[in-house]
């Protein structure tokens, strides 16, 4: 996937400055909107990742606790 520089720099930014603000891990959707350039569209917990099945979530979770997947 192609992410713009200034998408990538302004997900960069966004999780240096809220970082004592949101949980450990988290998602946070961005929008290129034409005037006003890099947008937070909605912040969710890991849980809210899209397209991420009960299978791969539960693979992150044992990853982000220390636990080797399989």
């Amino acid at each position: 996937m192609n992410v713009p520089k200034q998408v990538s720099d302004f997900a960069c930014d966004f999780g240096v400055a809220h970082t004592t603000r949101l949980p450990k891990h988290y998602v946070v959707d961005i929008g290129l909107e034409r005037t006003r350039g890099p947008v937070v569209v909605e912040v969710n917990s890991i849980g809210g990742a899209g397209n991420t099945t009960q299978e791969v979530f539960g693979k992150i979770l044992k990853a982000y606790i220390g636990k080797s997947s399989e």
